[in-house]
């Protein structure tokens, strides 16, 4: 089964507007009956959601098939001795179940993890995907959510869908799977190749089809709705002509997914990343073809349930998608023959009948705690600690392939005299698992700061004669607001557009000028243009490590080196296994591995923020004791909505996963009316 498989076990069963008759039962065993309306299946106003395991024949009969499926084969229940009834004991009798012998814990038979392997033909039977703003009831009117909105973490999706057969023929069917899925995608920077993979996948049990109110035995399930002629909920295993049968679903959008999606734990990458970049396969790699349109900063293809490409500064084959997947799956069945395609057999035991995505957009929610931070260590104290790992593994595969070239080739032996003899600790394989700690930034110092100088020379034009020395600093917790295109925004109130002029950071700007001479003039004025760039952070064998803003600090040209050398590393360690014919733990060669195929890029997204000009002129403060003029003030920052508006694109907030982080830091120019020029990088989170 997939190992991130959650399960949404809420009831969205048809809910009837007449009253219902609840039967309860007290402590002493009697029963009364009670009238409840809809409105007192509410709480606080909000709908009620259970969360419960589902059992586990539930589970078994909807979800943990395996692709040679002896249910599919066995139409009766197995055969019991009859002297069960007259003893205690078990019966050893053979049944007809003895003849099948499958696993259900080998994962490469399990349906789930082959999904993408069944066959599809062309049945004729549509499918009609609708998201609402509120759970929809039988017979009653709803309100259409708009395709271009976003969810955020913690909000619930509510839809539903409808199938209607056209045919002639009824059309049966083994298993409907409603389920919200989220796929990240990287893209390995030195080949054209993609890498994907599922980090979320989550399933509506009662939306999907399974044995509760088959054969009609729950009245209040297989209903009629007069709103749209569709009747809710299945009857049976069969699409009937001009029957439609709608289900109701609603998904919760997780705050982290399971912590089965890191190997390494690190809660950066379990949070819920927001939508990014376009998954090209999705609408049958028809979402290829996308186009972003300059004037509305998005394209989507003219269907509903289009994935939305949004400008948010995505390179090709990056992306974090999000999208509700229905599909129906039928067994073999002599039926479905005439709308086979030119290249499906008849060789299968499961296969697709009909399978619909509908991509959603979700956000990511401002942080909970501001102040604390759940980390491994420093970016560098990481990156230095795994390190030492590669240089110890080194060492240790060195030793062994000495050991055996003088006979000594017993595993057990060699670790006596390796880790004996040179005091090494067999802590190659855990040092990775150290138990995170709470990091208190605010203990830490409060700001980053940068200092340089300019330094004037008189000339014709310019009377200026001095050097001016500058200290910049900016507090640590600053962040920015995240947005999107105008169309794409939830609600303009609260958006920059409505907001745009007001201040979003301001700089610590302190100014000092030594004249070299008596009739030297003072600057007049500084200009500072903050340009916003984008880092991002891949590997196609996932990152083992969370990045802090403070290793941004560091140079592009310094990180790369980092990388590098651990590549040398790890390349180190292959030839050295394949010399000696031995191992390093899987830990260290993974995490190794891992490192040596990061990808770290660096983009400038220019004119996202307003430049700012400061006059000097009359503001200097002159300093006796040094001899010098000084000038500190604060700095506000604006966004340039004129250019954002006229030229719309996506700032999607900080994000970490395994696979992909994109982080931010700004760089600012400093120039003054002779050109002179200076600039320096703070990074900064946007939420």
């Amino acid at each position: 089964m997939n190992p991130n498989l959650n399960i949404n076990s809420s009831v969205n069963m048809a809910y009837i507007n007449d009253n219902e008759q609840l039967i309860y039962i007290d402590d002493s065993g009697s029963q009364s009956i009670k009238d409840m309306s809809l409105s007192e299946k509410k709480i606080d106003g909000k709908d009620y959601l259970t969360d419960i395991l589902p059992s586990f024949q539930m589970h078994n009969s909807m979800f943990n098939r395996t692709l040679i499926d002896p249910y599919s084969i066995i139409q009766e229940p197995p055969e019991y001795d009859e002297s069960l009834s007259e003893s205690i004991g078990l019966s050893t009798t053979p049944t007809q179940n003895d003849s099948f012998d499958y696993n259900l814990n080998d994962s490469s038979t399990l349906l789930l993890n082959n999904l993408n392997k069944l066959q599809k033909i062309n049945l004729p039977l549509s499918v009609t995907i609708k998201l609402t703003e509120e759970m929809p009831l039988v017979g009653k009117p709803y309100k259409q959510r708009s395709p271009l909105k976003q969810y955020l973490p913690g909000d619930m999706v509510y839809g539903f869908v409808i199938f209607e057969n056209y045919s002639k023929k009824q059309i049966p069917l083994e298993m409907l799977l409603v389920s919200m899925e989220c796929e990240i995608g990287v893209k390995q920077s030195n080949k054209n190749l993609n890498y994907k993979k599922k980090i979320l996948t989550t399933y509506d049990l009662e939306a999907s089809f399974n044995f509760l109110g088959v054969d009609g035995d729950n009245d209040n399930y297989h209903v009629y709705d007069p709103l749209d002629n569709t009747y809710v909920g299945f009857e049976k295993r069969i699409l009937d002509p001009g029957k439609p049968i709608k289900k109701f679903f609603k998904f919760k959008i997780p705050n982290y997914v399971l912590d089965d999606c890191c190997e390494h734990q690190l809660t950066e990458h379990l949070k819920t990343p927001p939508s990014f970049g376009l998954n090209p396969s999705l609408f049958s790699n028809t979402a290829s073809s996308i186009e972003i349109n300059r004037n509305l900063g998005y394209g989507r293809l003219d269907v509903p349930g289009s994935p939305i490409h949004a400008k948010d500064f995505a390179f090709y084959g990056e992306y974090v998608s999000y999208y509700i997947n229905f599909q129906l799956i039928g067994t073999r069945l002599e039926a479905y023959k005439p709308f086979y395609k030119k290249d499906t057999t008849h060789q299968y035991d499961y296969i697709f009948i009909r399978n619909r995505e509908y991509s959603i957009r979700v956000g990511k929610s401002p942080p909970d705690h501001e102040d604390y931070v759940f980390t491994n260590g420093t970016t560098n104290d990481q990156l230095e600690r795994y390190e030492k790992q590669a240089i110890e593994a080194i060492e240790v595969l060195t030793e062994r392939n000495m050991l055996n070239q003088v006979g000594v080739s017993d595993i057990r032996q060699q670790d006596e005299i390796i880790f004996s003899s040179n005091g090494k600790s067999k802590s190659i394989s855990s040092s990775s698992n150290e138990i995170p700690t709470y990091s208190d930034e605010k203990l830490k110092c409060n700001d980053y700061s940068s200092e340089t100088s300019i330094e004037f020379k008189k000339d014709l034009f310019s009377k200026i004669d001095g050097v001016m020395n500058m200290h910049i600093s900016m507090d640590k917790s600053t962040k920015i607001q995240s947005f999107l295109p105008k169309f794409l925004t939830n609600s303009l109130d609260n958006s920059i557009y409505s907001s745009g002029n007001n201040p979003i950071f301001s700089l610590n700007v302190n100014l000092e000028f030594h004249p070299k001479t008596k009739s030297s003039k003072l600057p007049t004025s500084i200009t500072i243009k903050p340009d916003l760039i984008g880092v991002d952070f891949s590997s196609i064998y996932k990152l083992p490590f969370n990045i802090d803003k403070s290793f941004l600090l560091n140079s592009p040209k310094t990180i790369k080196n980092k990388f590098d050398k651990l590549t040398l590393y790890y390349n180190k360690i292959c030839d050295t296994m394949k010399e000696c014919e031995s191992k390093v733990p899987k830990i260290v060669f993974e995490t190794l591995r891992g490192l040596s195929s990061t990808n770290y890029v660096e983009f400038v997204i220019r004119n996202t923020f307003a430049s700012t000009t400061i006059d000097l002129t009359d503001k200097w403060v002159y300093c006796e004791k040094t001899n010098s003029y000084r000038y500190t003030n604060e700095i506000p920052f604006k966004f340039n909505i004129d250019f954002i508006s006229a030229n719309p694109f996506a700032l999607v907030p900080s994000f970490q996963t395994c696979m992909f982080a994109r982080l931010y830091k700004i760089k600012f120019s400093v120039t003054t009316k002779r050109s002179h020029s200076e600039s320096f990088e703070f990074p900064i989170e946007v939420i």
